[in-house]
């Protein structure tokens, strides 16, 4: 996972103060992680080694994702442009392979970098990706005070898995 603001934020505190105190506040005065961080240097240089491995593998004809899914953070977002752009990204006649699902996050809840910008800013910053169907301006599954349980993430993570395998499934699979 490529590093994040977040990530730095945690080392900087400890995991315990980070998940009981710096977590529910947006920064420090130092350092901003909420809501939805940037990737730091650390990180951006981690995406573009996946992109160098990616590329090093063409040559013996890797079988290349026909479709890209995406968290709607911006960091994953980043992340998987700075990998794929040269690579997956569009095709030849420019057609979009990169779709922003909703639910396709990490746990959930309490901690500010887990929110999400607004529709509106994500798809200025990404205007070729594509987003699911009623993927609302404000983030609706951000909640302040509750924190996702192991089990509701689970749940989450496989609706997410359900809906690309019931509406993406390649001619290779069937």
């Amino acid at each position: 996972m490529a590093v994040v603001i977040d990530n730095v934020a945690e080392a900087k505190y400890g995991t315990w103060c980070w998940d009981t105190v710096m977590s529910k506040r947006n920064g420090d005065g130092e350092i901003t992680w909420g809501p939805d961080p940037e990737l730091t240097e650390i990180g951006i240089n981690q995406a573009v080694e996946a992109k160098h491995g990616w590329q090093a593998e063409l040559p013996f004809n890797i079988t290349l994702p026909e479709r890209l899914y995406s968290s709607p953070l911006t960091r994953a977002m980043d992340t998987l442009r700075i990998t794929f752009e040269e690579i997956v990204i569009a095709d030849t006649e420019g057609n979009r392979s990169v779709m922003v699902l909703e639910s396709c996050r990490e746990e959930n809840g309490v901690h500010t970098c887990d929110k999400r910008r607004n529709h509106s800013w994500i798809h200025a910053r990404f205007p070729d990706f594509d987003f699911e169907e009623g993927f609302e301006e404000e983030d609706a599954l951000w909640d302040p005070e509750i924190r996702e349980t192991k089990a509701e993430v689970a749940d989450r993570a496989r609706k997410v898995l359900d809906y690309i395998f019931e509406r993406d499934t390649s001619s290779t699979c069937k």
